[in-house]
């Protein structure tokens, strides 16, 4: 018996394996060519790792908003560096920045312009990164009526991750199932 014959096989005796080899191509009348069991496998995969980078994200925003405010860094000279708020050790900061960028200005470093950006890619120059360790950031005026709304807002527990996860892996393992029929349905009233 070769390998594909096996594989039909096993198809029949395992309810999964029937599910993550369903293909468009039984469906005529939809026009797709793909194998929707392995897209509907890989979201059962990447559901719960998007949800700990979300909650990671959003947990991190929180904590510096909460940091800024308890230190009152609200202008020029009462803005603060990492080291000072205890925030130069969180790894997750750098994907938080561009949804702190809105609030939050800096002292100590001028961000290089669009031009200044192109011209040193034009010239294969590096653009300077800089030191986080020595520069002072506080929260802008403009800022202050989200930052506040951001403070007011709890840090997310560990287990609602958990949670969401589990319900949005028994929701695709639910839709994982029904697919023959919603796509049996479709191609019939097509």
């Amino acid at each position: 018996m070769s390998f594909f014959e096996k594989l039909e096989v096993w198809k029949e005796e395992y309810l999964l394996l029937k599910y993550i080899f369903l293909n468009f191509e039984d469906y005529k009348n939809l026009g797709f060519n793909f194998p929707i069991g392995l897209i509907l496998l890989f979201s059962i995969i990447a559901f719960p790792i998007a949800v700990f980078f979300i909650t990671r994200k959003k947990n991190t925003v929180t904590f510096v908003v909460k940091q800024l405010l308890r230190h009152e860094a609200l202008n020029e000279e009462s803005a603060k560096t990492l080291s000072e708020l205890r925030l130069s050790k969180i790894k997750s900061l750098r994907f938080s920045v561009g949804q702190l960028s809105s609030m939050i200005k800096t002292v100590g470093y001028k961000k290089p312009s669009y031009e200044e950006y192109v011209k040193a890619k034009k010239e294969k120059t590096k653009v300077e990164n800089p030191n986080l360790d020595e520069i002072k950031i506080f929260i802008s005026e403009d800022g202050k009526e989200k930052a506040q709304t951001i403070a007011e807002s709890e840090i997310t527990p560990f287990w609602k991750p958990i949670l969401i996860s589990f319900v949005g892996i028994i929701i695709i393992t639910i839709l994982f199932i029904c697919m023959p029929e919603i796509l049996n349905f479709l191609n019939n009233s097509l």
